[in-house]
């Protein structure tokens, strides 16, 4: 594939992909937290990245909250299967 007329050979391909990925290695040890890299924008400009991480947060806290239900019916599930069991074996 070519740009401004230059071909991009595969070992500059995987020199760029490398130093993209030490990048972000740092960026997420720097910021290991959504909300610590929400908190790092600045306060001014942003919008779309803060956008990003703001949707992201909100599904991460929807996503531990649907687990938590989902383990709250499996349990009441157990239960009342137990319960239907032990009434079987009580009579």
């Amino acid at each position: 594939m070519a740009r401004r007329g230059f071909p991009i050979t595969k070992a500059m391909q995987a020199e760029r992909r490398k130093r993209a990925e030490d990048l972000q290695a740092e960026y997420n040890k720097k910021y290991p937290t959504l909300q610590a890299k929400l908190d790092a924008l600045p306060s001014t400009g942003a919008t779309k990245q803060r956008a990003k991480l703001q949707a992201a947060i909100k599904a991460e806290q929807e996503k531990a909250e649907a687990a938590k239900v989902a383990a709250a019916v499996k349990a009441e599930a157990k239960t009342e299967k137990t319960n239907k069991k032990s009434n079987k074996e009580g009579k």
